[in-house]
């Protein structure tokens, strides 16, 4: 007596295609619940610490007095910097991450509850609401129409690349506070800086936030200046960039 054998079911390729991308999308959604869990952590861990120095600093000790070091702004500030530096080195962060990491997430929380709640459901990441958050400054004259900035914002960012959420809250921020091209550069000419970050090999980088026509009229100097440098001054890898060879 012949015994059949089970039959094997085809799987459709479009099916598996599918569920491929389910296994990502679902990979994407618990990354960004993760991540905006971390940046609720550290708010909470320095505002405990604040709350309660006494878990790091001593309630008698007064740091003008303790071999000429800087006051730090009492107990709660001390603690708050122990507590900042302590997750720093459990999580291999930096100071600046640890305090970045938290203000993004107080912010949020305040400022735009609706897209911060986006994200700590998964469907918009940690970048999402930094690009949101930058616009946030715009609204000080006119606080009251703060919440329909979350609203708008927190739907386009669900549809929208950062790059995009980024975009499109420039323009809607514009919109509802009436800003102009004018105001909007006076605000970004008060934020210039420079950074020194230094890498490897005695080398470092130099970054400067200036207004956009010095920074070219700087660009056009250098490459003249090092084009009209002779030949052997110039040393032979630098030829896709001779500016390289300014020292």
């Amino acid at each position: 007596m012949e015994t059949s054998s089970p039959t094997v079911e085809q799987v459709d390729d479009a099916f598996v295609l599918n569920e491929l991308f389910w296994d990502a999308e679902s990979a994407q959604f618990e990354a960004n619940r993760r991540a905006a869990r971390q940046y609720e952590h550290l708010a909470d861990l320095l505002d405990f610490a604040r709350a309660h120095p006494e878990l790091y600093v001593n309630v008698d000790f007064d740091p003008r007095l303790a071999g000429g070091f800087p006051p730090l702004g009492g107990d709660a500030a001390l603690a708050e910097r122990c507590a900042t530096l302590e997750a720093a080195s459990r999580l291999r962060l930096t100071e600046g991450e640890v305090r970045s990491s938290a203000a993004v997430a107080q912010r949020a929380l305040a400022q735009l509850p609706r897209v911060w709640q986006a994200a700590r459901d998964g469907l918009i990441s940690i970048a999402h609401v930094k690009a949101v958050l930058a616009q946030v400054p715009l609204f000080e004259g006119v606080p009251d129409v703060v919440g329909g900035f979350d609203d708008l914002m927190r739907d386009i960012a669900l549809a929208s690349t950062v790059s995009g959420t980024r975009r499109q809250a420039r323009l809607v921020a514009d919109r509802l506070t009436a800003c102009t091209r004018t105001q909007r550069h006076a605000a970004a000419f008060a934020r210039r800086a420079v950074y020194v970050e230094d890498v490897a090999d005695g080398m470092s980088w130099v970054y400067a936030m200036v207004a956009t026509d010095r920074a070219h009229a700087f660009d056009g100097a250098l490459s003249l200046t090092a084009k009209q440098m002779p030949a052997p001054a110039r040393r032979s890898h630098d030829r896709a960039d001779p500016r390289g060879s300014l020292r």
